[in-house]
């Protein structure tokens, strides 16, 4: 048995196609980086309604959040990409002691779709006893930190993941027991509170930031096109979220042995062990489902048995660039599924030959240009 590459002629182009796929690759992924880190500043809507004419003014209560964060924050209308929206109504007590001051607010995009909102009732004598409770939950909405996510808006979790990524980690703020507790709302949901408690069992659990993470997928998976017919192999990822950039998917994967028979007898055991390091940029509808770019290596092994003339087992390298969808949908609690399909387009091809009884080389098995592989596991997120 005897392995060999591809002719001179075919491996050229596999390099210069591989060229254009590296730019390719390296440009997508610049761009989608780019796009993770621009900030885009927020509006501010404060609307003061009857009862209310002693309210802080909008241009008072954008300073008092601008002051609490230590920047300037809030852009004009024309050019703010998501909203934070509120609205005060004060209304005398019923014995006449003061005043009780409902508070509205909203987190929207310019199309009037609301992100989240949460209510707060707080009563006093004067409007102002509503300053410091107001700004401090809009600080801690576009400055999402664990310890304090439950005195903000609730957002769902495509919406709290970009704030985090846009404005990272809010000032100091005092004990969040301090505020008055939130009202109920229809859009309070529990996906946005799911979004929540996450984020405290992750700061408790692991000590490490929001945005922060990791998670262990094992997988079972069926490949073709890099071993002779449809594969099976065993295999997982470990998920690293880095803070503040998209998630990356370290992969290892081996497949079983596949036995590729020759006409004139015995045959060729194939065994194939791969590695795999991809980025997931892109999210499509939801941030369960990512588009994932990246490469992956391993080796291919040829092992001859029982042919007319049995050279050695020899070994192949592979190299291929990936791309493909992950879709992670959570269970419950830190159990999620793990479905994926992906594509491999190989920069070195393989084509094993073996020697004839009348001393010819016929073509055993050859690597595909591309190859696909469908993953399915159960992982959990630490």
């Amino acid at each position: 048995m005897a392995s060999r590459g591809v002719g001179i002629w075919r491996l050229g182009f596999s390099c210069t196609a591989a060229a254009v796929l590296v730019a390719s690759l390296t440009t997508a992924l610049t761009t989608a980086l780019a796009q993770e880190n621009a900030v885009t500043e927020p509006g501010l809507n404060w609307v003061r309604l009857e009862g209310a004419d002693d309210c802080l003014s909008a241009a008072q209560l954008a300073d008092k959040v601008e002051v609490r964060v230590g920047r300037t924050l809030f852009v004009a209308t024309t050019q703010a990409a998501l909203f934070v929206d509120g609205t005060v109504r004060g209304a005398p007590k019923a014995d006449g002691t003061g005043r009780v001051f409902d508070i509205k607010l909203q987190v929207s995009r310019p199309g009037g779709e609301v992100l989240g909102e949460r209510e707060l009732s707080i009563e006093g004598s004067t409007c102002s006893i509503i300053d410091d409770a107001v700004s401090l939950v809009i600080a801690v909405t576009l400055y999402p930190r664990s310890s304090l996510v439950v005195t903000g808006i609730p957002l769902d979790p495509n919406t709290a993941a970009s704030l985090t990524t846009l404005f990272g980690d809010e000032p100091t703020d005092p004990d969040p027991s301090s505020l008055p507790k939130a009202t109920a709302s229809t859009r309070v949901t529990p996906k946005a509170q799911a979004r929540a408690e996450s984020q405290e069992q992750q700061s408790n659990g692991t000590g490490a930031p929001p945005g922060t993470g990791l998670s262990l997928d094992p997988i079972g998976a069926a490949g073709v096109g890099q071993m002779p017919n449809v594969r099976v192999a065993l295999g997982g990822y470990l998920r690293i979220f880095p803070r503040h950039v998209f998630p990356f998917d370290l992969g290892l994967a081996h497949y079983f042995v596949a036995t590729e028979p020759v006409p004139e007898g015995g045959g060729v055991d194939f065994s194939l062990t791969t590695v795999s390091l991809t980025g997931c940029p892109w999210s499509f509808l939801t941030t369960d489902l990512r588009g994932c770019v990246g490469f992956e290596g391993g080796v291919l092994a040829s092992a001859p048995r029982a042919l007319a003339q049995t050279g050695p087992r020899s070994t192949d390298p592979v190299l291929s660039i990936l791309v493909g969808l992950v879709f992670r949908p959570r269970i419950a609690g830190p159990l999620h599924l793990r479905a994926a399909l992906l594509a491999g387009v190989p920069l070195l091809q393989h084509e094993f030959v073996y020697q004839a009884l009348d001393g010819g080389f016929p073509t055993l098995f050859q690597t595909s240009p591309i190859h696909g592989r469908a993953d399915f596991g159960l992982g959990v997120t630490f």
